[in-house]
């Protein structure tokens, strides 16, 4: 009996050092996901250029394995703003990284119709009950919004270099919030 229970540690430990260690694949819920934003007025519409920059960053993120989405909780913004006059070549590349307000926050918001929080109590009683779920979905959309940056960088660049400059910050921002 006594030489059967070190065999069954080491067979344990042997066992549990194989699972420690082996790769299995990333989980899908664990591939790093972001959405990419513009941070320009809503009264002005994205240049060409803007479109061009956004496009670039976000073929940049799909090579480091960032999966690209419509919404997702971590925001890469990405401005570029052109000049008029003698400085027409070069351009304020604004690139940074930030996050949603967290999930419970946006949660505890949307029940609450965060959105329809200026209406009167007389009023908000009022509302049909069949448009709860509309109101809860607008107060999503609307807490959604609201971003906390994390990190970002803004340079003057010339045109001509701005892919290179935008590879060069995204990198930066990859290596600190990104990189395990």
């Amino acid at each position: 009996m006594r030489t059967v229970v070190p065999r069954l540690g080491l067979i344990v430990c042997l066992c549990f050092s194989i699972l420690c260690t082996s790769s299995g694949g990333v989980p899908a819920d664990s591939i790093a996901k972001v959405e990419i934003r513009w941070l320009q007025s809503p009264w002005t519409l994205p240049t060409p250029l803007q479109h061009e920059s956004t496009a670039h960053l976000a073929q940049w993120l799909r090579t480091r394995g960032i999966q690209v989405a419509d919404k997702a909780n971590r925001i890469f913004w990405c401005d570029v703003y052109t000049f008029d006059g003698p400085d027409s070549n070069n351009v304020v590349l604004s690139v940074g990284v930030g996050q949603t307000l967290p999930a419970r926050v946006i949660e505890l918001g949307k029940k609450a119709e965060v959105l329809y929080s200026s209406t009167s109590a007389k009023q908000k009683a009022a509302l049909p009950k069949e448009g709860k779920w509309v109101r809860e979905s607008l107060s999503e959309d609307f807490l959604y919004q609201y971003m906390q940056p994390l990190d970002h960088k803004l340079v003057i660049v010339a045109k001509s270099h701005l892919f290179e400059r935008l590879d060069e910050i995204a990198d930066e921002l990859y290596q600190r919030h990104f990189r395990r």
